[in-house]
């Protein structure tokens, strides 16, 4: 698998990435005399399950990228070109035409689309290729190949004489079927899509939103909780992962958590990570200010700050940013 950059969106594993992790993690003595041999020795049921892997890889990496606003699609329908037999030939002339509807096992519908359909002439006995597209937007409209296998109904109507007489397949599997998430994000937020609205200038009009998710608001929602407690603050836009890595280590070459933070009394300090809901914090960059804080109410002689108030404080104002699609880090010094 290719190695991903830290600021890329996640990437699935495919069926041949999980059979090369099962050679890496098994000896070449076990793995080799399968793989030699072929069907029949257990290789078949290795890369069915390689397959299974690989769609639980898929959708994980949609539950991370459908709730980004930067990657969240914003909708689009599956196309998918099916090939139709006309197997005997009447002497009538046939059109499959715009608006013919083709169906799977599963009820996954497609729709002829404009310029798409095919015609055959009076006896014409052949295979032709007609263009669909789904009728919903969604994951489960890429459908395999081979799965579009009934006719529903044929455009324009009044073609009797067709029925019984054509046959229908789906050679490659249906593509591009996505729901709309970024309309999901964007009600979330307040910010309805406009009717007919495009995906990238919606996606832009959100990220446009009003004061809520300024960096100017996210002071003030974080101030609220550190300035009655006295603490210093700085905050720093979560934009690069590199910051998450600390002393470089993911090998972006940018600022990490060493440089951001700074010197301190205790040569660092803490950083909430506002992803989803806080993930909490970053222990192993707490250093002795982290023992102050667990100490409340000034028990062990260090800050005199209650820690679940103030935690719960900080983790009710920064989910708000959150939810306006800004995942800030905020610094705290003592």
């Amino acid at each position: 698998m290719a190695a991903v950059a830290p600021n890329a969106p996640p990437v699935a594993m495919t069926q041949g990435d999980f059979v090369a992790l099962w050679k890496r993690i098994t000896p070449r003595e076990y793995w080799g005399p399968i793989e030699a041999a072929g069907g029949g020795y257990g290789y078949e049921e290795v890369l069915s399950d390689a397959v299974v892997f690989a769609r639980a890889s898929q959708a994980v990496v949609r539950l991370d990228t459908d709730a980004r606003l930067d990657t969240a699609p914003g909708g689009a329908y599956a196309e998918v070109q099916v090939e139709i037999t006309r197997s005997a030939a009447p002497a009538e002339v046939l059109t499959v035409g715009e608006g013919s509807r083709l169906r799977t096992e599963d009820g996954v519908e497609f729709l002829v689309t404009q310029g798409g359909g095919a015609a055959w002439a009076a006896g014409e006995n052949s295979t032709k290729t007609v263009t669909a597209r789904s009728v919903r937007q969604s994951y489960q409209t890429n459908v395999r190949a081979a799965a579009v296998t009934e006719i529903v109904e044929i455009a324009p109507p009044g073609q009797d004489s067709a029925e019984g007489t054509l046959a229908a397949m789906n050679p490659a599997a249906a593509t591009g079927g996505a729901p709309d998430m970024l309309s999901l994000i964007g009600k979330d937020r307040g910010c309805p899509r406009w009717a007919g609205e495009e995906t990238e200038s919606y996606r832009e009009r959100i990220r446009r939103m009003p004061d809520i998710i300024t960096p100017a608001a996210l002071r003030r929602l974080v101030e609220r909780v550190c300035k009655p407690y006295g603490i210093a603050y700085r905050l720093v836009e979560g934009i690069n992962v590199g910051l998450a890595c600390g002393e470089g280590a993911c090998g972006d070459g940018g600022t990490t958590l060493e440089t951001v933070m700074g010197p301190g009394p205790h040569g660092r300090g803490l950083v909430f990570a506002a992803i989803g809901d806080i993930s909490g914090v970053l222990n192993e960059h707490t250093g002795g200010f982290m023992d102050d804080m667990a100490c409340g109410e000034g028990a062990c002689g260090g800050s005199a700050i209650a820690a679940e108030a103030f935690y719960e404080g900080l983790n009710d104002s920064l989910r708000q940013s959150v939810l306006g699609g800004v995942r800030p880090f905020v610094v705290l010094e003592e």
